[in-house]
């Protein structure tokens, strides 16, 4: 007898009501992976592009599709050759077979234990703000006393990456709206407000200029120097 699992999956490509409920063969675990029972599943802007069709060339997926790229849960089941997870861990981290789904595969490399003082939700949104932030960091090559503009934030790239600036010693200008100025502050970032003026806000800050920018609203840009 097949066993199956709930997933949200889409037959066909379109906006959000293309995703509807499904019932999928449960995962079995290979060699280094491990099945993963989901708490919380990411939503990532992948997501939405591949849902849509405009990502086929880049990541072409069968239909019917179970989108999502990360998740937090708790390990299920564990395949051969891995070590350092077993039934029972918590954990958090990038899935194989889509996290919009009760049941989901990963590579055990793929994951981490989950804090307890890191929420379920949190630990499920970090993996793909915390690499994209890192990213940005490792090829801009900022150095300690430098300063970074950064367009959005708040989001959730900018909040990973305001903290990594602050652990490195990297002063951070942040873009965001006047409500969440408050929170860009406790993140360590010196907030300035969208629209008409940003450029003099920014001079005011930083007269002579910053060292790099980064757009956190349009991650799919190659960020400049």
């Amino acid at each position: 007898m097949t066993l199956t699992t709930h997933a949200m999956a889409f037959d066909r490509f379109g906006a959000a009501d293309v995703l509807a409920p499904h019932r999928v063969e449960l995962p079995e675990p290979g060699p280094g992976q491990v099945r993963v029972r989901v708490r919380t599943a990411a939503v990532n802007p992948l997501d939405w592009k591949i849902r849509r069709g405009g990502m086929t060339e880049l990541f072409p997926v069968p239909l019917p599709h179970v989108p999502g790229l990360e998740a937090a849960g708790v390990v299920e089941a564990v395949g051969p050759d891995v070590g350092g997870l077993d039934v029972g861990d918590e954990v958090f981290g990038r899935t194989s077979t889509g996290s919009y789904a009760a049941h989901a595969l990963a590579e055990a490399r793929n994951l981490a234990r989950r804090p307890h003082a890191l929420g379920w939700a949190e630990a499920a949104v970090i993996p793909t703000a915390a690499e994209t932030a890192l990213r940005c960091f490792a090829y801009l090559g900022l150095e300690r006393g430098e300063t970074l503009l950064f367009h959005a934030a708040a989001g959730g790239v900018g909040t990973l990456a305001l903290q990594l600036a602050a652990a490195r010693g990297i002063r951070v200008i942040g873009t965001a709206s006047e409500h969440n100025h408050a929170y860009v502050r406790k993140l360590g970032g010196e907030p300035v407000s969208y629209g008409e003026g940003l450029t003099e806000r920014v001079r005011r800050l930083s007269p002579r200029g910053v060292d790099a920018a980064i757009d956190g609203a349009a991650p799919w840009r190659r960020p400049s120097r």
